[in-house]
């Protein structure tokens, strides 16, 4: 004998059951509120960041102000470096979207240095003056180095990248010096990359021996890649490495000595 089965008919779709419903509309909600605080971080590290970049920019007035006010013998050649740094923090402003309008901070009332002071410590100079640490190499290729660091000009401490900038608004590649193929904006003008060496470095080294000859490269490598260009757009990787093999050379303090502030052994 057949029993009866009695099914209730269910509409198509109507399968969640009254907890998965609430797990769904859980969900929902969930992202909602994850889409939401994103933002929100993103604006927050936005304005986080205009916040540094302004505030950078003050200083770097400010001390270029002092220096117009207490000029020096090395007055000119400061503001030029410093000039270059403040065009690279207001490119950088800009890339990030930061409009407030920003001035010098106002020197304290009773802040008066000498023609012959330092700039504030806490504004990072345009080079680092300290003396050649003692070390090898420190031989007649020293008076070379003392005369960059004491200038006041990090351009003279900077080495050379080796190839021609490239074209800002190529969209093609091209080859690079070392033979394989690099952005056709790329290398960035030396002007630049010194700007954002000097962004970077509060102490830049400016000694003739090996380990200073070695952080420069190291350096100025750091900041071509933080404008976007790969170190094979210019031939300093190569001659930074005919550096470092000197490390386990005995005769590398007679090498070094023959050779300029930022010459290698590869040229």
């Amino acid at each position: 004998m057949r029993r009866s089965r009695s099914r209730a008919y269910r509409r198509p779709g109507s399968g969640l059951t009254g907890r998965n419903r609430k797990i769904a509309i859980g969900l929902a909600v969930a992202t909602l509120a994850g889409g939401a605080f994103a933002v929100s971080t993103g604006m927050s590290n936005a304005a986080t960041n205009c916040s540094g970049l302004d505030q950078s920019l003050r200083d770097n007035l400010a001390f270029m102000a002092d220096q117009r006010a207490h000029p020096n013998a090395q007055t000119n050649a400061v503001l030029a470096n410093r000039q270059a740094v403040v065009n690279l923090i207001n490119l950088q402003r800009q890339q990030a979207g930061c409009t407030a309008d920003v001035g010098a901070a106002n020197p304290p009332a009773n802040a008066n240095p000498p023609a012959n002071a330092n700039p504030p410590a806490a504004n990072p100079p345009a080079a680092n003056p300290p003396a050649n640490p003692p070390g090898t190499g420190s031989g007649q290729s020293g008076a070379t180095g003392n005369a960059g660091a004491s200038s006041g000009n990090i351009n003279a401490l900077v080495p050379a990248l080796g190839f021609s900038p490239g074209n800002p608004n190529a969209t093609a590649d091209r080859v690079g010096p070392t033979g394989v193929k690099v952005p056709g904006r790329c290398p960035p003008t030396q002007a630049q990359v010194n700007a954002q060496v000097a962004l970077k470095n509060a102490n830049f080294p400016s000694g003739t021996d090996l380990e200073s000859r070695i952080q420069r490269y190291e350096k100025t490598l750091s900041a071509i890649q933080d404008l976007k260009c790969p170190a094979s757009s210019t031939t300093l990787l190569g001659r930074l490495n005919s550096l470092t093999a000197l490390r386990g050379n005995a005769n590398r303090d007679n090498i070094l000595r023959g050779l300029g502030l930022n010459e290698t052994p590869a040229g």
